[in-house]
């Protein structure tokens, strides 16, 4: 077996410091998803069904600050959904927050990220949830 891919490990990381934090463990697979069509949109590269979060295959190519600003986002859509609990995308960032005690920021893409850049959630942005 070779070497896990680094945007993989990225994730593990993230989801690891997420089970230190609940000091319990969150299961969650992470999985490319080479779908056509799935992602049509440029700022498109995760999403989640609460058991798995999907990426887009261009995460490969993606920063580890975007990784982990997208990772963190999607873990905490699967905390509230394996809650059960309504919530929305300000809902996400608010509990990465907590978690991570990080922010997320949004890049020039609109793109999650954990390095500076606008934050709150720009509210031109999609808000599926809510």
């Amino acid at each position: 077996m070779g070497r896990k891919p680094f945007w993989l490990m990225i994730c593990e990381a993230e989801l690891e410091d997420a089970e230190l934090f609940f000091k319990r463990e969150i299961p969650c697979d992470f999985k490319l998803d080479r779908t056509p069509g799935r992602f049509p949109n440029k700022r498109d590269f995760a999403y989640t069904d609460g058991q798995c979060i999907y990426f887009s295959p261009k995460i490969k190519e993606s920063s580890a600050f975007r990784i982990q600003g997208l990772v963190r986002h999607e873990i905490a859509h699967v905390l509230f959904m394996q809650e059960g609990t309504a919530h929305d995308e300000i809902d996400a960032d608010n509990l990465a927050l907590v978690v991570f005690g990080e922010p997320i920021y949004y890049d020039e893409s609109d793109v999650q990220t954990t390095l500076p850049g606008i934050s709150p959630r720009p509210e031109h942005l999609p808000n599926p949830y809510g």
